[in-house]
């Protein structure tokens, strides 16, 4: 699957970029979550990407895909400082 990114260009889907992204709006608001917490919540992430989206998805559908899912996996205060991103 490729990303559209907010330049128009077009890269492979990063598994590893999306638990970064999420592990640094954890620590910003000073909720780090677990490896385990970060993988459980991308591996869903990922799982509803690709159910909705077979060969491109841009980057506003994945963070607001991470937005929800962390927000569902209670991780609410996460998911508003990863949506000021």
């Amino acid at each position: 699957m490729k990303v559209r990114k907010r330049d128009g260009s077009l890269q492979d889907f990063d598994f590893e970029k999306m638990i970064r992204s999420i592990e640094a709006a954890s620590d910003e608001v000073g909720e780090p979550m677990t490896l385990s917490d970060l993988q459980n919540v991308s591996k869903e992430v990922e799982k509803i990407l690709k159910s909705k989206f077979i060969d491109e998805v841009s980057y506003m559908d994945i963070r607001d895909a991470i937005s929800a899912e962390l927000k569902n996996s209670g991780f609410e205060d996460v998911a508003k400082a990863y949506s000021e991103f």
